[in-house]
């Protein structure tokens, strides 16, 4: 992957493998064959989830701009460390994107779909259902409805399974959205295609 967006795009490509366990030492390389793969480890209970929503906040407070690297670390959030109880910070998390004026929609939208999906991986099924009731006012939250996408516009459902993609399996992506594990799979076939042009 890294040789071919590498070659296609004409950058440097650095794989970053993000840790939410208390590595010490993490992998850093692996050679298979003739091939080393390197990568640059980021250990996440490094990070302090409670410090995180307290500057979010502070920033919202005073009226100060977002900055992108603010959206993706709270995206991070179930992954840091800290005393903040996991649904908690979910729900802070959906509070602050639902108050982000300085965010434009459709990097909120982003935004609150890796946190859902990062909820799921960690939140018990009840706290789920619970999760519903929380982001019910979002964006997100309006076409979620018992653990599927409302039924509704073609498009819609079409669209988050394309933000879906990559980061649930296809199958679970297919039962969240209402669409056919075929409709799922042809859209990553199209992905992976236009990542390869």
């Amino acid at each position: 992957y890294e040789a071919l967006a590498s070659n296609q795009h004409k950058v440097s490509v650095t794989t970053y493998v993000l840790y939410s366990g208390r590595i010490k030492e993490p992998m850093t390389q692996f050679t298979e064959g003739v091939n080393t793969f390197r990568i640059v480890p980021i250990i996440m209970q490094g990070y302090s989830a409670d410090y995180l929503m307290a500057e979010l906040k502070r920033k919202q407070e005073c009226g100060e701009r977002f900055a992108r690297e603010d959206m993706v670390l709270l995206t991070l959030c179930l992954l840091m460390g800290g005393e903040m109880p996991l649904m908690d910070r979910v729900r802070e998390a959906y509070r602050i994107t639902k108050e982000a004026v300085s965010v434009n929609q459709e990097e909120l939208d982003k935004v609150e779909t890796v946190l859902y999906v990062m909820a799921d991986k960690f939140l018990e099924s009840a706290e789920m259902d619970e999760l519903t009731e929380v982001i019910g006012m979002t964006r997100l939250g309006q076409k979620l409805v018992n653990g599927g996408i409302e039924q509704g516009k073609e498009e819609e459902r079409l669209d988050i399974a394309r933000k879906l993609i990559g980061l649930l399996d296809e199958k679970v992506i297919a039962q969240r959205t209402g669409l056919p594990l075929e409709t799922v799979m042809k859209l990553k076939e199209k992905q992976v295609s236009a990542s390869a042009l």
